[in-house]
């Protein structure tokens, strides 16, 4: 049996630690992602990031690790980004979670 993977996304402000309690309690369950959606050695970026470079920065994670399918768990703006992904990666999410601001009300699986 194949192991399931988590991408965590952090919110506007944050970065990739946002999650580090999280990740180190799943991370003997689960292959656990994160990373930082300000990185300038991973994104080309010219002026303002948009959220089409987000989405594409998310999508090339899931190529560079072979992932097929994974839950995506948000903070606060990353949900925005978890929501256009999946709208443009249908087949590509299992799951999502958002956890504070724009969509914590919501749970799609």
């Amino acid at each position: 049996m194949e192991i399931e993977t988590i991408i965590f996304l952090h919110g506007m402000v944050g970065n990739k630690n946002a999650f580090k309690k999280e990740i180190e309690k799943l991370k003997d369950q689960y292959l656990c992602i994160a990373y930082d959606f300000y990185d300038p050695n991973d994104l080309a970026v010219e002026g303002v990031l948009s959220l089409d470079l987000l989405v594409e920065q998310l999508y090339s994670k899931y190529v560079k690790a072979g992932i097929e399918q994974a839950h995506l768990c948000t903070l606060s703006f990353g949900s925005i980004v978890a929501m256009a992904f999946a709208n443009k990666y249908p087949n590509m999410v299992t799951s999502m979670t958002f956890v504070g601001g724009y969509l914590s009300t919501f749970a799609i699986s």
